[in-house]
C-alpha cells in the first residue's frame, strides 16, 4: 500500500521515474520474497542494480533475475576482495534472489560469505550516515537468512549459532520485533538440542 501510494504521488522537478524507484528500494530489493499480488510498474531509467532482481521479478523472467543474481554477487565479491565493503548490500539481494530461483544452497555459500567477510570490513569501517538502507542495519538480516538456510539445508550447529546470536541482540527488542524473536525460538526448538 505504501509502495502504491508513492507511485500515484505526484513526481516533483526534483524527483523524476528513477528517483521514485529508487526511493521504495527498502521494500523492493529487500523485500524481494514478500508475498505480492503485483509489482509496481519500474522505469528503465534507475540505475541501481538492487532494482533489477525487483523489475524481473515483474516481469516473471527467471532468466533476467539469475542474470540480476549474478550481477550483484560478482558486484559483492569483487567489492570485498579489493578490500572494499558491501554497504549497499548487493549481496543480501542476491540471497534472496537465489532463493526466488530455488538456489539455495547458492543462496546460503553467499550468505555465508557476507556474513564472514564483507559484514566484518563493513563492522570496522562503515556508519549508518546517509546510505540508507546501510550496513547497520542489515546485519541482522544477514545472520538471519545465514540462519534460516542453514537449517533448511540440514546445517543444524551453524542454524543454532547464528539463531543464538540473533536472540542475544535481541534479548530486549521492541515489541514489533518480537514476533520475529518468537519465530528464532521456535526455529532454535526444532533444531534439537546441541550436539
Amino acid at each position: 500500500a505504501l509502495e502504491r501510494a508513492w507511485f500515484n504521488a505526484p513526481q516533483t522537478a526534483t524527483c523524476g521515474s528513477s528517483c521514485r524507484d529508487e526511493r521504495i528500494i527498502p521494500s523492493l530489493a529487500y523485500g524481494l520474497r514478500l508475498p505480492r499480488a503485483v509489482w509496481p510498474a519500474l522505469s528503465d531509467s534507475s540505475k541501481d542494480v538492487r532494482l533489477l532482481p525487483a523489475k524481473a521479478m515483474a516481469a516473471h523472467d527467471t532468466a533476467a533475475l539469475r542474470s540480476a543474481a549474478l550481477e550483484l554477487e560478482r558486484q559483492t565479491l569483487e567489492g570485498v576482495r579489493a578490500l572494499d565493503s558491501d554497504v549497499p548490500g548487493y549481496g543480501l539481494v542476491a540471497v534472496d534472489a537465489f532463493v526466488m530461483l530455488g538456489d539455495s544452497t547458492h543462496a546460503l555459500n553467499l550468505a555465508r560469505f557476507w556474513v564472514d567477510s564483507a559484514m566484518t570490513k563493513l563492522i570496522l569501517f562503515s556508519s549508518l550516515g546517509d546510505n540508507w538502507p546501510g550496513a547497520p542495519v542489515l546485519w541482522p538480516r544477514a545472520m538471519l537468512q545465514r540462519a534460516d538456510l542453514a537449517a533448511a539445508l540440514g546445517f543444524r550447529e551453524e542454524a543454532r549459532v547464528w539463531y543464538a546470536k540473533l536472540l542475544d541482540l535481541w534479548a530486549e527488542a521492541d515489541a514489533e520485533l518480537q514476533p520475529l524473536v518468537a519465530r528464532i525460538r521456535v526455529a532454535l526448538l526444532k533444531l534439537g538440542p546441541a550436539k
